[in-house]
């Protein structure tokens, strides 16, 4: 306990902590590349995702309440915009999701200027 009895050694204790917090937020969070099997349903209008995609929405939102953040950066991140992600197609995967498995979502996130129905 003698590296904790100043000041400066907890404020270091804490930072590490809170790095390794965020680190680990971070890595749960998917790249756009891993919702490969959404492509077809936010790059084009009027196309209901798959259910390959539905489960990988499902398995974002289960990440508690950083979920709605993470499928948004995936969905709006410069990987998707290569890919031509449609980002008022994208907002819609989980109301579609909710239609085709009975996903539960939280209504009315929004993801960098487009609300979630």
């Amino acid at each position: 306990m003698a590296m904790f009895k100043n000041g400066a050694g907890a404020a270091v204790a804490l930072l590490v902590l809170l790095a390794m917090v965020f680190q680990s937020q971070a890595q749960t969070c998917p790249s756009a590349t891993s919702m490969v099997s959404c492509q077809a349903a936010v790059t084009t209008v009027n196309t209901m995702p798959t259910q390959a995609c539905c489960n990988k929405v499902k398995s974002v939102l289960d990440l508690g309440s950083v979920g709605p953040k993470c499928l948004c950066d995936a969905m709006t991140s410069p990987t998707a915009v290569a890919f031509k992600v449609i980002k008022s197609q994208a907002v819609l995967l989980p109301s579609k999701c909710a239609k085709l498995m009975g996903l539960q979502y939280i209504k009315g996130y929004n993801c960098a200027g487009a609300i979630v129905p």
